[in-house]
């Protein structure tokens, strides 16, 4: 069967519904509903993929404040005008290890820092995309030890 022809998730979580629905577990249905209607919305929010020192990374889980909001710092610090993304060094060989993260955030939040950036480059000295933005606020509020 051809990708195309499948059915959607959305299709396959009704369908799975329904047949609890038939067996008696209408909460178990309830529940089936619920989770596809949440991976349908999460689908709408594309990942934001930090690159970021493995050590940075650590320290950004410790937090106990949500990724998605410290970036959201650094967003808005970047529309303030009250910080600079510095452009990356490039990674020595043997240097700390980088990793990625990937956290989800708003397009309409990316984009708006993209069009900001794509107004303010000059001044900014390069023209980083938003994930960029989001990895140089990260390292720079978790710098590696």
């Amino acid at each position: 069967m051809s990708p195309k022809s499948s059915p959607s998730l959305r299709e396959r979580a009704e369908a799975a519904a329904r047949f609890l629905d038939q067996a008696g577990e209408p909460a178990h249905a309830e529940t089936v509903r619920e989770l596809a209607e949440r991976a349908a919305g999460r689908r709408g929010t594309p990942a934001l993929v930090t690159y970021v020192y493995e050590d940075t990374w650590r320290q950004v889980l410790a937090d106990p404040t949500p990724t998605t909001e410290l970036i959201e710092q650094g967003y808005a610090a970047l529309l303030a005008g009250t910080w600079r993304p510095r452009r990356p060094a490039r990674a020595k060989r043997g240097g700390p290890a980088r990793t990625q993260g990937n956290t989800r955030f708003s397009k309409e939040r990316r984009e708006e820092v993209a069009q900001y950036i794509a107004a303010h480059a000059d001044e900014i000295g390069w023209e980083p995309t938003a994930d960029q933005v989001a990895s140089a606020w990260l390292e720079e509020n978790f710098p590696p030890r």
